[in-house]
């Protein structure tokens, strides 16, 4: 089988969990192929990864579809492509979908499905337009109107799959429950494992971090809940003044400063005591050192797909606090995982959850070892034994 797996700039956590499916896919069956269709303007990590899957995986670039966030742009995006690129590119493009035997679309955020004939399949990641956190979410009734057509054009187009019943239930909820959904949890994100002590602790060292530190691997829209989570930190730091708190992830870099009870953010004229220190995006071998070097890992998300963190977390061996929500009690319950759960809009709890781990290590070590043996039990071979059965069923059997 020949599988296209097409990209989009934009989600880190795509094309992370997408390598390690395709380096599972690799390991199950010997007869896949893989031709990964990246954006023209992307950069090159894409073909250093193919390189390392030796003859496997090819790298093709493609005139990546422009997002689309409403209805009336869709005929002059169209016009504009065909001017821009032309209409032999577009063809081209067109030429390498088509060359395919199944596509595999990981994160397509506002784009609609490709004219193309052969069977997709998407993941939608979650449904959080559907659910008002605040600004910066899809708020306006024109732009659910079109988020929510895009969804109901490619569940009309192509076979769905999800990481948690959650967001089954979420996409029934919106669609309707005639949409078959396959359910097929993920493993870990990060490409290597626990990294030696001495290259986690320089890593770490190198960023600029030191001492006792919570880790929050988020962006900074409004449903990973960052508010709340520095109200809860500003209260950590009353009686444990040495703990640091650290952001990882897109524009994290912008939150610098001294946590603040009142106010749930990180206030800059505190810059000289910062307590908050956002790092942006980093390397993944960078990220691994962080988790592995952490106090714990926290997510305090009020809506998600999947946990991504807590994944390479209890793969690492570092505990983990993480808000109550049903996604999250998934992970729980079917990995066999532990974690100090709160309750994510209540700060005095998020605050609770991390002084149970942070006052009581051998406790939070107890938890954390028993997670990671759990974990190990589920790889990416399993899930992508799981895809492939997806990913045949659209091509009729290949």
């Amino acid at each position: 089988m020949k599988l296209g797996v097409v990209f989009q700039a934009g989600s880190m956590g795509a094309r992370r969990y997408s390598c390690r499916l395709i380096e599972g896919l690799l390991d199950a069956d010997s007869t896949v192929r893989v031709v990964l269709l990246v954006p023209a303007d992307a950069g090159t990590e894409m073909e250093e990864f193919a390189a390392a899957c030796h003859s496997r995986v090819e790298v093709n670039r493609f005139h990546a579809p422009a997002t689309l966030s409403s209805i009336r742009w869709v005929r002059l995006l169209q016009k504009r492509f065909l001017r821009s690129v032309g209409r032999e590119t577009a063809g081209r493009d067109l030429r390498l979908l088509n060359q395919c035997d199944v596509l595999f679309y990981p994160w397509p955020y506002g784009i609609t499905p490709p004219e193309v004939s052969r069977p997709l399949v998407f993941i939608p990641h979650d449904l959080t337009y559907t659910r008002n956190f605040g600004s910066g979410t899809i708020c306006t009734t024109g732009g659910y109107v079109w988020q929510r057509e895009l969804h109901r054009q490619w569940l009309q187009r192509a076979s769905c799959i999800v990481s948690a019943q959650y967001t089954q239930s979420e996409i029934h909820r919106v669609f309707g429950s005639e949409h078959r959904v396959s359910v097929i949890p993920l493993s870990r994100f990060t490409p290597c494992g626990r990294l030696p002590e001495s290259e986690a602790a320089d890593r770490v060292r190198r960023l600029g971090i030191s001492g006792r530190y919570v880790l929050c691997i988020n962006n900074l829209s409004p449903h990973k809940n960052l508010s709340q989570l520095l109200a809860g930190f500003a209260l950590l730091k009353q009686s444990l003044s040495d703990v640091k708190l650290v952001l990882v992830g897109y524009e994290s870099d912008r939150v610098q400063g001294r946590a603040d009870m009142t106010t749930g953010l990180a206030l800059e004229e505190h810059l000289a005591a910062a307590d908050v220190i956002g790092l942006g995006v980093v390397d993944d071998r960078d990220l691994v050192g962080l988790l592995q070097q952490a106090a714990l890992l926290i997510n305090p998300s009020l809506s998600e797909g999947n946990n991504g963190p807590g994944l390479d977390a209890w793969d690492i061996g570092t505990p983990v606090a993480m808000s109550e929500i049903p996604p999250f009690r998934e992970h729980v319950e079917f990995l066999g995982i532990r974690a100090e759960m709160f309750d994510p809009r209540n700060a005095t709890d998020i605050c609770r959850a991390m002084t149970v781990l942070l006052a009581h290590p051998e406790l939070a070590a107890k938890m954390a070892e028993e997670s990671r043996q759990a974990f190990q039990r589920y790889t990416w071979k399993t899930v992508a034994t799981e895809y492939l059965q997806v990913f045949r069923g659209a091509a009729g059997g290949l």
